[in-house]
């Protein structure tokens, strides 16, 4: 009898799954509408301060992950879900992810999303795992709403209470993330102590590349920046040389200008290109 009674209280997570996911798809829609709407204003901000990034990515959550998340046991009790009212309960429903190609870049990317959102939340997925004592990913995730200013707008205004969740990393970063989850989190079976440590080598192999990029971008341009400080050197002398100059200085000095002038050219076209690529 008892044993009846307690198959009778049992949480029916079943049940609970198929109501989330039946919910959720009314709304998706919605959410979709909002990723996309907040993947625009963040892309037109970077463009706009000329921050260079490999891709921004926005989703609505599927409804089967919904669903499959919204089931899931709560770690305190077990016997009941971790999100009885999953609408409210969970935050990823919306997201949108930046790429970038290097370290400093993330940074930049987080300066920017604080300044066009209201932050709810903002954790460092690095300093929360080396608190614990452990190593992976590195990413800075947000959850975030319309800011303010932006959410009286009437194009804004159904997104206003709505949560988005923001991911940055770099793309050594996203491609340690994407091969980790599709093991651990897709796997059927139990994960060997081998391999899971052999990820966690990685990830900092993975984090000292991202460095040496960093560190090659770095120096790349303080020789970039002294060979202009050298050409501008360079430009004054053969002013110089035509002012005081005798005929055949004066038209060396013209030829030497204008090839300089094409130079200067076509370096500003590549960097163009280069903003162009991200739109």
């Amino acid at each position: 009898m008892a044993d009846k009674l307690d198959d009778a209280e049992k949480f029916d997570f079943a049940a609970h799954r198929k109501s989330a996911a039946v919910q959720y798809a009314k709304i998706r829609p919605h959410y979709k509408q909002f990723a996309i709407a907040a993947k625009r204003i963040l892309a037109d901000t970077l463009s706009n301060e000329h921050v260079k990034y490999h891709s921004i990515e926005s989703r609505a959550k599927e409804v089967d992950s919904f669903g499959k998340k919204a089931a899931k046991p709560s770690e305190f009790d077990p016997t009941n879900p971790k999100y009885p009212n999953p609408l409210k309960d969970i935050t990823d429903m919306a997201g949108i992810r930046v790429i970038t190609f290097l370290p400093r870049t993330v940074n930049e990317v987080c300066e920017y999303i604080e300044q066009e959102f209201a932050i709810l939340e903002k954790i460092d997925k690095s300093a929360e795992l080396l608190d614990e004592g452990k190593f992976g990913y590195q990413s800075i995730h947000f959850l975030v709403k319309m800011h303010p200013s932006r959410a009286g707008l009437a194009e804004y205004q159904s997104f206003r209470d709505l949560v988005l969740e923001i991911q940055v990393r770099t793309i050594l970063q996203h491609a340690w993330a994407e091969m980790e989850h599709d093991i651990q989190y897709k796997s059927t079976i139990v994960i060997p102590t081998l391999i899971k440590r052999r990820f966690i080598a990685l990830a900092g192999l993975l984090e000292i590349a991202d460095r040496e990029f960093q560190t090659l971008q770095d120096e790349n341009e303080r020789i970039r920046q002294r060979k202009e400080s050298e050409i501008e050197s360079y430009i004054a002398s053969l002013r110089k040389a035509f002012d005081d100059g005798d005929p055949s200085v004066k038209e060396y000095a013209i030829e030497a200008l204008k090839d300089l002038s094409l130079w200067l050219q076509s370096e500003k076209i590549c960097g163009k290109r280069d903003l162009e690529d991200q739109k």
